[in-house]
């Protein structure tokens, strides 16, 4: 009884993981200013005067979307994990992994030289990582 109510948990835990992948939270590295949130799917549109980017993730008939607006300094790093410069190319089609700040949560910013909080009004997408193409 004991084994099967252990499988029938593992069997929901992973589960539970897949239908999850797109969005996650990485662990705490200290001294980073890298965002713990990501979030993984393909580039649905582009509002490139606003920076806007919308994304959305498939899986077993099911579409989640995620919208974040960039926001500078970004960190952008190419398929093979090497880091690129701006210019960034990011089309309808492109499957990215983005570190963004959740609306809603306190980040810091730096001007003149000073410090401050401020509260995200919307996703803030702060690391960008282009993946390679999805295999059909």
């Amino acid at each position: 009884m004991k084994s099967r109510l252990a499988a029938l948990l593992l069997v929901v835990a992973v589960c539970s993981g897949i239908a999850l992948a797109q969005h996650a939270t990485e662990p705490f590295v200290f001294g980073s200013s890298t965002p713990r949130d990501t979030w993984t799917g393909t580039v649905k549109s582009l509002d490139h005067d606003k920076g806007i980017v919308t994304m959305e993730y498939e899986h077993k008939g099911k579409t989640e979307s995620f919208v974040g607006t960039i926001k500078p300094p970004l960190d952008i790093f190419d398929k093979d994990g090497n880091r690129a410069k701006p210019p960034i190319h990011i089309q309808a089609g492109d499957r990215l992994t983005v570190h963004y700040v959740k609306e809603g949560s306190k980040y810091s910013t730096q001007e003149g030289g000073n410090q401050h909080e401020e509260v995200a009004s919307t996703n803030l997408i702060k690391q960008i990582k282009f993946l390679a193409p999805a295999k059909e």
